[in-house]
This record gives C-alpha cells, sequence and structure tokens, in this order.
C-alpha cells in the first residue's frame, strides 16, 4: 500500500545520495531500495551507515511526508495519512465486502472457514476479497487454530483496532489506530516510531 509513495519520497529526500544507497543494499542484502521499503530495517541500517544519528531526521522527513503519528495515555498509536495518493487508495479498498471481511476480524483473528461463515459471502467472492486484503497488508497472520486432523490453520485479523476517514477544508485524511506494534505492523512504521 505504502510502497510505491515511500519509495519515490525516499528518492526525492535523498537526491544525489540515492545511487549509493542503493548500491549498498545491493552489496549488502542484494535487494534494491524498491525491495527495501517493504523492508525496511534493511534501509533504516544503510541508512545508519550513511548518516548515522542523522538518519532519524531523514527517516522523520519521509514520515512527515506520508503521515502523522501519535501516541497517547492509552497506549493506542494514531497514524493519520495525509498523503492524497495513499489516501484514495486506501479509500478505494474498502469497498463493503472489504469492510464486512474486516470487521468479522476487527477484534480477534479468525480462520477462513470462519470469515466466510460470518460475512455470508459467496466463497469465490470472500477468497479474492480476503487475498487482496492481505496483500494490501489489512490482514495480517494473528496466531493459528488446530483443524480436526490436527494440522495448524492461520488466524487472520485487521491490522488496526479502528478506522477512520475526515474531510478538513476539501482535504481527505484516514487515521488508523493501533493497539500494539506487532511482528505484524509494516517494518517502516516500527523503525520510525520506534525512534520516537
Amino acid at each position: 500500500m505504502l510502497s510505491d509513495v515511500l519509495e519515490s519520497t525516499i528518492r526525492r529526500i535523498l537526491g544525489n545520495e540515492i545511487e549509493r544507497i542503493d548500491e549498498r543494499l545491493k552489496d549488502k542484502w542484494g535487494i534494491s531500495l524498491s525491495q527495501a521499503v517493504t523492508e525496511f530495517d534493511k534501509l533504516d541500517y544503510i541508512l545508519r551507515e550513511f548518516f548515522g544519528n542523522g538518519a532519524y531526521g531523514i527517516e522523520q522527513k519521509i514520515m512527515d511526508q506520508i503521515c502523522k503519528v501519535e501516541h497517547n495515555q492509552y497506549g493506542i498509536w494514531r497514524i493519520t495519512i495525509t498523503n492524497s495518493n495513499i489516501v484514495k487508495t486506501i479509500l478505494s479498498t474498502f469497498t463493503s465486502e472489504r469492510q464486512d471481511i474486516l470487521d468479522t476480524v476487527n477484534k480477534e483473528g479468525r480462520i477462513i472457514r470462519d470469515i466466510i461463515k460470518i460475512s455470508k459471502m459467496p466463497t469465490t467472492s470472500c477468497y479474492r476479497n480476503i487475498n487482496k486484503l492481505l496483500y494490501d497488508g489489512y490482514l495480517v497472520p494473528n496466531g493459528y487454530e488446530f483443524g480436526s486432523d490436527g494440522r495448524r490453520i492461520k488466524k487472520y485479523r485487521a491490522f488496526f483496532e479502528s478506522f477512520g476517514c475526515s474531510i478538513k477544508n476539501n482535504k481527505k485524511t484516514v487515521q488508523f489506530d493501533l493497539r500494539e506494534l506487532s511482528t505484524n505492523t509494516s517494518t517502516f512504521l516500527k523503525v520510525v516510531l520506534l525512534h520516537r
């Protein structure tokens, strides 16, 4: 979801240094910048090699171009996305069928069979929407359940606790509330938020 905008933001902010950073990513891990935005901890490592403690300022500049992050006294992380391209992408993802699936897994993880049963959607349509939500990162693995044959079956839940959209002065923003930074949270968010 964020990767294209994140990559273009990084390229714009780093300017002439981007070629050296891209080269170092290839030398160290055999990945390009495009791949590193989905594994941001690796890009963070290279930025720290190049800029030392200045990497934090660069990452903060990148974050500020895309979203605003707040942490309240109740332990909730609120991510407000302000980048219009990302807002459009997010809003286009939230069809009524996908919203039904997300509502089903908002508070607890469920296996796909239960998601289909609860959502009362046709099986093929439900699988297609689940796959799209997984691909876009809205659904994340959340433990396992054991089947009658003893096999482990993955459970999934929404990556966020709540979601909202607002329009102010003709500008749309999207907010996600996260209860915790789990291993399923994007590495970009984990790296930047852990430096706060």
